[in-house]
């Protein structure tokens, strides 16, 4: 009898939404696997030194794209593999959310990722347009497709994009289709995690546009804008941000189990900084 040798499991890019991670992963792995030391794999990537690999992990250093596509030879990734990796470097990479949405779009559609990440991936769909959370909220009363379609149709969307919609709200379990009507389920929405950030920033953007828009198009007798300029301590900021919170749940505790429902309503309530005050002499 002999203790087989267990060998060390290759990490999945798909796994990862850092590029700097999976080099670490991929790194440690190799050192198992193939007894490859760091100077080792620094030359396979063509680099004049180990140390550029290290502060690269570190996050001391970046990768441009020339270099990128090198570590990903030196990982022996395949083509799916590198394309994936070289859009984590870019969503490194990216100074913006918007940017940061533009290139979660692309590795999203990676069917790798969405199978290996599959409620995150539709949990970033529902969220990155916030047109879905609408017809999800339509279905507080049982609907039929037909007029799920007209609502869809009135808010600018295809037949397409509510079909995409309902697909993400079956996947993940909030409707079900029963008699030829959707409703919802019990179930539900999680938080996501290390999408979050990107897909909410999406929905906040979304609203806020379509506040203006009614600002111009809703009367003012269905719509109710307020507006405050003050000037508070950070403590007393942090008080007002729980304030906030607390009065959304109070509304939505109070009114979402509306009996009699005839609208939907988007309430957006923002509170931002717009200027330091100027200190005292």
């Amino acid at each position: 009898m002999y203790n087989r040798k267990v060998e060390p499991k290759r990490p999945s890019i798909y796994d990862f939404l850092s590029y700097r991670e999976f080099l670490a992963a991929m790194i440690k792995y190799l050192k198992k696997r193939e007894r490859l030391t760091v100077r080792a794999f620094a030359k396979r990537a063509g680099l004049a030194s180990s140390g550029y690999l290290s502060m690269v992990i570190s996050g001391q250093r970046e990768l441009s794209p020339k270099a990128a596509l090198k570590f990903a030879k030196a990982l022996k990734l395949r083509a799916q593999e590198t394309d994936f990796f070289k859009g984590l470097v870019r969503l490194q990479q990216a100074s913006s959310s918007e940017e940061k949405s533009k290139v979660l779009d692309e590795l999203v559609q990676f069917r790798s990722f969405e199978s290996k990440r599959n409620i995150e991936a539709h949990q970033y769909h529902f969220f990155s347009n916030w047109l879905t959370p609408i017809l999800y909220e339509a279905l507080v009363q049982p609907q039929t497709k037909a007029s799920l379609l007209t609502m869809a149709e009135a808010l600018g969307l295809s037949k397409a994009d509510l079909n995409s919609s309902l697909s993400t709200m079956e996947e993940l379990k909030l409707v079900q289709l029963e008699k030829g009507k959707y409703l919802r389920t019990s179930h539900m929405l999680e938080t996501i995690s290390t999408l979050a950030p990107v897909s909410i920033y999406n929905f906040h953007r979304d609203v806020i546009q379509a506040s203006l828009r009614a600002l111009d198009s809703v009367p003012q007798a269905e719509r109710q804008y307020e507006s405050l300029t003050i000037s508070v301590s950070l403590e007393e900021r942090q008080k007002i941000k729980k304030k906030l919170f607390e009065f959304v749940q109070s509304l939505n505790e109070e009114f979402s189990q509306s009996t009699h429902p005839e609208k939907i309503y988007q309430l957006n309530l923002s509170f931002f900084p717009v200027a330091d005050l100027p200190k005292g002499d």
